[in-house]
């Protein structure tokens, strides 16, 4: 079980080689691959509205839009101490035992830790 702290904008992965001489990766989403293509996700943000309470949220989103964390568009920047903390349970592939598998985060807002 990993925990991502950040906001995930765009489509979360997991991706495998598919070998020495093939140029094929296969992947498995975590996330959702757009807005209208969303992954429900465990959700708790630090500061602000609703925060300190587990929750789930769809992936990507932005959590403010979902009604966690402070609006600090066009003002000065968010408090640091204000962290969106992401809780996604998975189960990789069979086929991929024995390979190395990559956790790709194409985007995030800020600061993403795995």
């Amino acid at each position: 079980m990993r925990r991502l702290t950040g906001l995930l904008w765009s489509a979360l992965a997991l991706t495998v080689p598919a070998g020495a001489s093939a140029q094929t990766t296969e992947r498995q989403y975590l996330s959702g691959t757009d807005k209208d293509h969303t992954v429900p996700w465990d959700f708790m943000v630090t500061g602000g509205r609703r925060n300190g309470t587990w929750s789930t949220i769809p992936v990507p989103s932005n959590w403010e839009l979902q009604g966690f964390g402070s609006y600090k568009y066009g003002g000065p920047p968010p408090r640091p101490s204000e962290e969106g903390r992401y809780l996604c349970r998975f189960d990789v592939p069979r086929a991929w035992r024995g390979k190395r598998v990559f956790l790709v985060f194409e985007a995030s807002m800020t600061d993403t830790e795995a």
